[in-house]
């Protein structure tokens, strides 16, 4: 692209305030590629007349979501071994109803235990993968 062609594109995208594919098309050049130019070149797109940028809105309180190790620290105590031995159901051999927790060995398998009602896991297996008094996972 010559100096001339790269001033046009410039006074495309600062003063007219066409888009990249605007500007691409015109060219007969990808988004990409103008893109690339105006990076390249660290041109700055100007603002219409009495436009505004509004910045979204964030919590005053920001929430984190907590992870396993959070769990384990928050209550103090790491899980407790699971009281019941998993059958290690191979994946052709699950069916509904059956806990889905998974063991990783030689090859996956699952735990297999009855579910608790609306959970994919085993009693033990559910309090492993969910915070007490919520329903998000983790």
């Amino acid at each position: 692209m010559t100096q001339e062609q790269k001033e046009t594109v410039k006074d495309m995208w600062q003063v007219k305030g066409l888009s990249l594919k605007q500007i691409g098309e015109l060219f007969g050049k990808s988004r990409s590629a103008i893109a690339g130019i105006v990076s390249r070149n660290g041109w700055q797109k100007r603002a219409p007349e009495g436009f505004q940028h509004q910045r979204p809105k964030r919590n005053a309180r920001r929430t984190v979501r907590p992870t396993k190790q959070s769990a384990v620290q928050a209550t103090g105590a790491p899980v407790p071994p699971s009281p019941v031995a998993p059958l290690h159901l191979k994946l052709e051999e699950t069916r509904a109803g059956r806990c889905m927790y998974p063991y990783h060995g030689e090859q996956y398998t699952f735990c297999g235990h009855k579910t608790i009602d609306g959970s994919s896991y085993c009693e033990h297996h559910h309090k492993v993968c969910y915070i007490a008094g919520s329903r998000r996972a983790f």
